[in-house]
């Protein structure tokens, strides 16, 4: 089902992308993608999937159809449709998984600078009616210059609210923290990330952001509120140089008003097309301890380029500051072939390796993926992509 919805995510951006030319040409854009898939399940078993994604875009709308199967048949059908009215977007997805889930409706619309969407969610629909819950969420977004920019998520009914901004704590943190996750996305597909609906349309949780990014300083903070009140705080204080481009940052987790539960420190150089990261994590600790956080682990990631290739490498370290771990991608760009590979190690030696292939054949995209461990193949998938 992962697969299915990171496709019809990829999907969607790639009409709504080619949405505007097929406005200004009165045309049809298409997307047909056919995929199969195999994971092995321990001890002895594997899953056998497969997957059709269709995408159609006319004059704003666009329509997106993901269906995915299994060696039992029907497993998952997602539909999205969207209409981009220009000042007013609405969107509506329903799922089936394999029976009839999730339906959820959105209305979005930029007013004067100011973003404001609308969530209404239909959940847990798999039992007779009327056994379902309802979840609201709005959200308000502006960008108020100076290199300020604010964000309110309201849940009614629903929580978990910051996977509506990628799950992101702090934005800065994941910024500077850029070749991390570019090591996820080669070594993954990005999961797909949803509010919970709970029972009752009663307000459930707030998020509100607020950034500053200009004249070198880098801050911002993401507070939640509850039924109870303020729950958490995420602050952010750094500093950016631009030449050489050097960044320091300090995250400040705090749980209520003052138990400050985490403290990261994050220093980020890129010189020479060579990107230094380093990130130094503490957690609080249990009393009786000498201080209210201790060290828990140190992370270093280095990327350069070699060639048509970006080499990135993340070691690391545990509380104790022993060898935890090594990642080392590589992704290269051969027209018409993207290679990536991700290598995984810990401290009793080789991990994983997955190797991902992709190739533009005429006009169509072909895509393998295989990983493997010493006991074997552990998932491999290929499909081919037509867009027209």
């Amino acid at each position: 089902m992962r697969r299915v919805c990171v496709g019809i995510v990829i999907c969607a951006t790639l009409l709504l992308t080619a949405g505007g030319t097929a406005m200004l040409g009165s045309g049809i854009t298409g997307y047909v993608s056919l995929g199969i898939g195999y994971e092995f399940v321990p001890p002895a078993s594997y899953d056998i999937t497969s997957d059709v994604i269709l995408g159609l875009s006319v004059s704003g709308f666009t329509f997106v159809s993901a269906t995915a199967l299994d060696a039992y048949g029907f497993a998952a059908q997602t539909v999205r449709l969207t209409a981009d009215l220009g000042v007013v977007r609405i969107s509506e997805e329903i799922r089936f998984e394999p029976f009839f889930s999730w339906n959820e409706i959105r209305v979005a619309m930029d007013i004067l600078g100011l973003c404001v969407g609308l969530d209404l969610i239909l959940a847990d629909l798999l039992g007779p009616p009327p056994d379902y819950s309802i979840g609201g969420v709005l959200e308000l977004s502006s960008q108020l210059g100076f290199g300020t920019g604010i964000v309110s998520l309201t849940g009614f009914g629903a929580t978990d609210l910051l996977n509506r901004v990628g799950g992101i704590e702090a934005p800065f943190r994941h910024q500077l923290m850029g070749s991390f996750v570019v090591l996820d996305r080669l070594r993954q597909d990005p999961e797909l990330l949803d509010v919970v609906v709970v029972p009752g349309f009663f307000f459930e949780e707030q998020i509100l952001r607020l950034e500053f990014g200009r004249w070198g300083v880098i801050t911002s903070g993401t507070a939640w509120l509850d039924n109870a009140g303020l729950a958490r705080t995420v602050w952010e204080m750094g500093y950016r140089l631009d030449d050489p481009s050097i960044s320091f940052l300090a995250v400040i987790d705090v749980l209520g008003w003052v138990t400050v539960s985490g403290l990261d420190l994050v220093l980020d150089l890129i010189m020479d097309g060579v990107r230094f990261t380093s990130h130094t994590a503490f957690v609080e600790t249990t009393p009786p301890a000498p201080a209210p956080i201790l060290f828990d682990g140190q992370a270093f990631a280095v990327a350069f380029p070699l060639g048509p290739a970006q080499i990135i490498t993340a070691t690391q370290f545990d509380a104790s500051f022993l060898f935890a771990g090594l990642d080392i991608g590589v992704d290269a760009r051969i027209e018409p072939v993207w290679l990536r590979s991700v290598t995984q190690f810990d401290g009793t030696g080789f991990v994983e390796q997955s190797l991902r292939a992709q190739a533009m054949v005429l006009g169509a995209t072909l895509e393998a993926l295989i990983a493997f461990d010493f006991s074997g193949i552990l998932r491999a998938s290929a499909g081919i992509a037509l867009s027209f």
